[in-house]
């Protein structure tokens, strides 16, 4: 499958993945290398430590250039980018800032999702044409955070995690081919705890997780979710759920394509276990010839 990312100027991406080191960060790196313009950045799950606090291994950097703004934690020096103070969050703790100047940096992000939107919306306000957000393992939620969103998972499949791996994309595929209706976007705007059945369509709030899939009644057949960030089952629990139902989801969350960086593993065997609509969807370690410089 072969893309051309440049055309993901003007929009929100959000990068997440499966598992350590699958290549999130070097994916966001080769982003940056083919998007014009200035772009915004920040990240969840990441405090700009130098080393992981687990492994102890280095974390990578994300290269900036002049005109690029970026969400970072204040007590982070970052002289090499001449940075722009340019606006403060969370009580100093994190700091928007323009670089003037090419230079690595590391990026954060605000405690709690429903904070990505503000953030997301400061970025553009001071310039930003086109925001990444490096987002958390195995984590999707930032990209509800948004409207106009791009997602793409990044994975490192080896043959240890293939299965795992596949099962994951197999989801996710699955999920992204639900059908929306923005129509019902206006009974998600309000704070609600239970479902409720309007007109014979049952409208599901908050998380989907198995035990309350479990308590859904069986005459349910026409079932609302938010997006599918809200969706916490595995591949089978949702081909089960979705088996003898119709869902849809309030909100399109578009996702892009799945990028596979293999590891002790073949084309081939990563193919015969993940099967067409995947592959449809997999692009193969763009990065893995790329110099990361700006076009």
């Amino acid at each position: 499958m072969n893309k051309d990312f440049s055309l993901l100027k003007g929009k929100t991406v959000v990068i997440s993945g499966f598992g350590k080191n699958c290549g999130k960060t070097s994916f966001l790196n080769y982003l940056l290398s083919k998007i014009k313009g200035e772009r915004g950045l920040l990240s969840a799950g990441t405090d700009g430590e130098d080393f992981d606090s687990l492994s102890g291994e280095s974390k990578p950097k994300i290269k900036v250039f002049p005109g690029d703004i970026f969400i970072c934690d204040s007590r982070f020096s970052i002289p090499s980018v001449a940075p722009k103070i340019l606006d403060t969050f969370e009580n100093g703790r994190l700091v928007m800032i323009k670089a003037q100047r090419e230079g690595f940096i590391k990026t954060a992000g605000p405690y709690g999702n429903h904070k990505f939107g503000d953030m997301i919306k400061s970025l553009i306000e001071n310039g930003a044409q086109t925001v990444l957000i490096d987002g958390a393992l195995d984590r999707i939620t930032q990209a509800a955070e948004t409207n106009n969103c791009e997602l793409f998972y990044v994975v490192r499949p080896s043959p240890q995690s293939l299965k795992e791996t596949v099962s994951k994309l197999k989801l996710l595929s699955a999920l992204s081919e639900a059908p929306c209706l923005d129509k019902n976007k206006c009974f998600f705007k309000e704070e609600r705890d239970e479902p409720e059945i309007i007109g014979g369509t049952l409208f599901f709030p908050k998380a989907l997780t198995s035990q309350k899939a479990e308590k859904i009644p069986k005459e349910a057949k026409k079932i609302v979710l938010e997006d599918l960030t809200k969706v916490f089952l595995d591949l089978s629990q949702w081909e089960r759920f979705s088996l003898s139902k119709e869902i849809f989801f309030a909100k399109k969350i578009k996702l892009n394509a799945f990028i596979v960086n293999l590891y002790n593993i073949s084309r081939k065997e990563f193919e015969k276990e993940a099967g067409s609509k995947v592959l449809a969807k997999t692009v193969y370690n763009p990065y893995e010839y790329s110099s990361f410089r700006r076009t």
